[in-house]
């Protein structure tokens, strides 16, 4: 077992079950299912670090397994985003929400059906690692990604200048 496989086990394994617990006992819906969902997001990214350091490599093709494990990635920007809104309780027409979601899905079915993201994998066994070979579309991925943080934490600071004692912990 190497320090990749257990540090991947424990964050796949705790991110599965905060996901669970807070779709169980939330208490605000929509604060609720952005939160599970994001963080069953986050899961699957993890796992793509459990996929390679287990003997999963022998009976998966990398460049599926790395792929499906970046399926829950490109969701995680608007996921996360999502959570924040309806943590601040911000209204944002549906327009917004849908053309956002809409990239994700759009990346997504590039991510699984082309070349556009991640053209190749392959396992260097000697290495004990995968050699991911990226393209364009994985750079504006990564973009994507940060604008939608910072987008969010920006959100969040300028919420708890406003906010009082009660939401200034929940944030």
């Amino acid at each position: 077992m190497t320090f990749l496989f257990i540090t991947s086990a424990i964050g796949f394994y705790w991110e599965i079950a905060i996901s669970v617990i807070s779709l169980l006992y939330g208490q605000n819906k929509n604060i609720r299912i952005t939160f599970s969902l994001t963080a069953a997001s986050l899961a699957l990214w993890i796992y793509g670090d459990f996929f390679y350091s287990t003997n999963l490599i022998n009976y998966i093709s990398p460049i599926l397994g790395i792929r499906l494990a970046h399926a829950g990635a490109v969701f995680i920007p608007i996921l996360y985003v999502h959570f924040i809104w309806s943590l601040t309780k911000k209204k944002i027409p549906k327009k917004i929400i849908m053309s956002l979601y809409s990239v994700s899905i759009v990346l997504f079915i590039l991510l699984i059906f082309s070349n556009f993201l991640i053209s190749n994998a392959v396992y260097l066994p000697n290495e004990g690692r995968l050699q991911i070979t990226t393209n364009f579309g994985y750079d504006l991925f990564v973009y994507y990604l940060l604008g939608a943080l910072i987008y969010a934490y920006v959100l969040l600071f300028k919420q708890y200048k406003k906010s009082k004692d009660f939401q200034k912990v929940q944030i």
